[in-house]
Order: structure tokens, then C-alpha cells, then sequence
């Protein structure tokens, strides 16, 4: 009895069997993502072009993260850390976001000496533990942000006011 407790409590902590040294697999249907949230974004990401032009690697989809970030963390002995490292991980990152954010557009301005982070990679690192976590829940995150963004347009259809469409 005692045993199969321990290997219970061991489970919980342990990512599925999938994420050590195997291929993750997820579906590679590809269904494209349409618009983005309506508010606070000036940026047009459609065509799929960096804001500084740079095209170092090909585009992923969220499907291939999964597959690049299962690849490079199955190499190691350790694998996966608990979900719950992880999370403490996610926090300290957006800790990290939350500082740079503070000092460009907050009160709180750096010291002389203190050098500037980049925010986009403050940002990536995010996205890498959300994509951790995701892979050791089994999660297709390209399903569940598809999901997510049908969410908002439904839910928020008529909340915010619409620009203008240009005439032809």
C-alpha cells in the first residue's frame, strides 16, 4: 500500500513518458490564426515578418516550438523539472519582464550603471516555460490558442470600438 502511494505522489511529479527522449506528438494539421486581440496593439504581425526584418530561422508555428523545445530539453539526464519548478520558473521570468517594464515605462528608473534588457527576449523566455509546461501536460498549445483567440472574437465582438475600415 505504501509503495503505490510513493509511486503515485512520484507520477504527479514525473512529465509524461513522452517528454524524455521521445518526439512529442501533436497533430500537424494547420489551421492559420486570423487577427490578433483588438486593443493595445499597433503592430500588424500578419505575413508572418519580424519587426527588425531579420529572418535567421524559418517561421514556427506553435506546434514546431513544442517539438524544438521537447528536442533540446529530452537531451538532457534531468529532463523535465516538476510543473511546479516550472511555474516558480515562469514567475521568475515574468518577475524579470515585470523590472524592465518598470524601468522603461514606470517610476522606477535604472541605475547609471545597470545595462537595458530586451524585452523581446524577456518576453521569449516566457513563452519557453509556458511551451515547458505545455509539453508536460501534453498540451497543444496551436489548438489551445486557436481556441482561445475564437474565445475572445465571440465574447468580445461588440465590447470594443472598431477603427474605421479604409474605403477602396
Amino acid at each position: 500500500m505504501a509503495e503505490s502511494v510513493v509511486r503515485a505522489a512520484d507520477d504527479r511529479r514525473r512529465p509524461p513518458a513522452s517528454a524524455f527522449g521521445a518526439p512529442l506528438r501533436l497533430s500537424l494539421s494547420r489551421t492559420p490564426m486570423v487577427g490578433l486581440f483588438p486593443f493595445g496593439n499597433t503592430h500588424s504581425f500578419v505575413g508572418g515578418s519580424s519587426p527588425d526584418n531579420s529572418s535567421r530561422l524559418p517561421r514556427m508555428d506553435l506546434r514546431d516550438v513544442q517539438r524544438q523545445v521537447d528536442a533540446y530539453i529530452s537531451q538532457f539526464k534531468e529532463g523535465y523539472f516538476p510543473p511546479l519548478v516550472n511555474l516558480a520558473r515562469m514567475t521568475e521570468e515574468v518577475g524579470e519582464l515585470a523590472r524592465e517594464m518598470n524601468h522603461r515605462f514606470g517610476p522606477k528608473k535604472k541605475k547609471a550603471d545597470e545595462p537595458e534588457q530586451d524585452i523581446a527576449l524577456e518576453l521569449a523566455d516566457i513563452v519557453f516555460v509556458c511551451v515547458v509546461l505545455a509539453n508536460q501536460m501534453e498540451i497543444d498549445l496551436q489548438d489551445a490558442v486557436e481556441r482561445t483567440l475564437t474565445k475572445y472574437r465571440v465574447r468580445d465582438a461588440d465590447r470594443w470600438e472598431r477603427k474605421e475600415s479604409p474605403q477602396s
